[in-house]
């Protein structure tokens, strides 16, 4: 059994965190959990492996290489989803029931966590089937779907970005996943083109 806190102040990072493993380098589409000890790396990094369960199915190469397959097959209906939800189109049935199929195998409890400084909601997974250590994902995936406002969920606007946000913004318009990266390059580029066209 393992814990998850989950905190309102870190919407769906999760989610879009698992989403955005498929990035734009170089003008390449690169996965960042293309093979078995990525996908290890990121579930540890993501505190998704707390019990000696989880852990074994991790050091097993077999289960290893089926857990990536279907965290594949899991992002691609996770995007497919987002997309038709942030754009306001008819969700893709198939998607629905690849979302739905992670989820079948959640086993969890909740319980109120009290301390001198919050109260938060405590999640209690226990990992049952390989599959299972995806199913925070999907249920991180529903709670966008359901609690969401749909043009708060966006892609990055720059051209060579493809990283999902949630805007939390208080005017909503925030147009960039980061304003460290895309949103500089987007400044520079337009300072750029302000300079040739006065010249």
């Amino acid at each position: 059994m393992y814990p998850h806190i989950l905190r309102p102040e870190e919407p769906y990072g999760l989610v879009l965190t698992f989403l955005n493993t498929l990035e734009i380098e170089r003008g390449e589409l690169v996965d960042t959990i293309n093979g078995p000890r990525e996908l290890r790396e990121w579930l540890t990094k993501a505190g998704l492996i707390h019990d000696e369960r989880s852990r074994g199915w991790l050091e097993c190469a077999p289960v290893l290489r089926e857990i990536l397959l279907e965290a594949h097959a899991l992002r691609e209906d996770l995007l497919r989803l987002v997309e038709a939800f942030s754009l306001r189109e008819t969700i893709s049935g198939s998607a629905l029931f690849g979302l739905n199929r992670v989820l079948g195998v959640t086993r969890a409890s909740v319980s109120l966590v009290i301390t001198p400084e919050k109260t938060t909601l405590a999640r209690h997974d226990w990992a049952s089937a390989p599959l299972s250590v995806l199913a925070p994902i999907a249920l991180d995936a529903v709670h966008l779907l359901t609690n969401t406002d749909p043009t708060r969920t966006r892609r990055c606007a720059a051209p060579q970005c493809i990283r999902w946000f949630e805007d939390t913004s208080k005017g909503g318009r925030r147009r960039w996943c980061s304003m460290q990266t895309c949103g500089n390059r987007a400044k520079a580029a337009k300072h750029r083109r302000r300079l040739s066209s006065n010249a």
